[in-house]
């Protein structure tokens, strides 16, 4: 799928997952480079109104966030523009949906260190877990993990990559797990700073 092209919020049938009022999904919102998330609630999709459940973001009118949608599928993200706030509900605008599929990359077989941290939502809000882990294979859309803990899947995690002696922070969700190998599968949501350039130099090196 071509990354510039984008889907109104009722043009969702190049999708794996048709966007439905009473779907949940998780909120992104980055503050001084840090991803920092909460649990939502769609209302409904004209416009694309959300209720807040949990921890509340502060977000304010023009910020960029990410939403991120799963329903025992494939998930699907769009980038966003907050257009209103009140109490616990916000709508959204300028939605541009994507499928999130790291399969549609080329792998490539990478073991370097990678530090994790997953955040999960637990029954006294967000649970964060921090620990480390080794690369099996890296592409622009995922990687495949060996940590030193399980991972629950539908986690969101950050990675942090170490890439020619440069750190690369991304945002992704932890798609499938192998508790017996302590793997799992992240797919790539967001690239931090120049975390996607950094990667996609390293693996045409790779390439080459």
């Amino acid at each position: 799928m071509d990354l510039r092209r984008g889907l109104d919020c009722s043009d969702t049938q190049d999708m794996s997952l048709e966007i439905k009022p009473g779907m949940r999904c998780v909120l992104v919102a980055y503050k001084l480079g840090d991803p920092h998330f909460c649990t939502a609630k769609i209302e409904s999709t004209d416009p694309f109104n959300l209720s807040i459940e949990g921890k509340n973001l502060r977000l304010e009118v023009g910020q960029r966030i990410m939403v991120v949608v799963q329903d025992n599928t494939e998930p699907v993200k769009a980038q966003a523009v907050v257009e209103s706030v009140a109490d616990t509900s916000i709508t959204l605008s300028s939605l541009q949906w994507e499928d999130v599929d790291r399969r549609r990359f080329p792998r490539f077989t990478v073991n370097t260190g990678v530090e994790i941290k997953t955040i999960s939502e637990g029954e006294n809000g967000p649970e964060v877990i921090l620990f480390k882990g080794t690369t099996m294979d890296v592409s622009l859309g995922g990687t495949w993990i060996l940590g030193e803990q399980p991972a629950s899947s539908g986690s969101l995690v950050e990675t942090r990559l170490t890439l020619n002696g440069h750190t690369a922070k991304v945002l992704g969700l932890i798609a499938w797990t192998n508790d017996e190998q302590l793997g799992f599968g992240v797919e790539f949501l967001d690239f931090v700073g120049d975390a996607r350039y950094r990667l996609h130099e390293f693996l045409s090196g790779k390439a080459a």
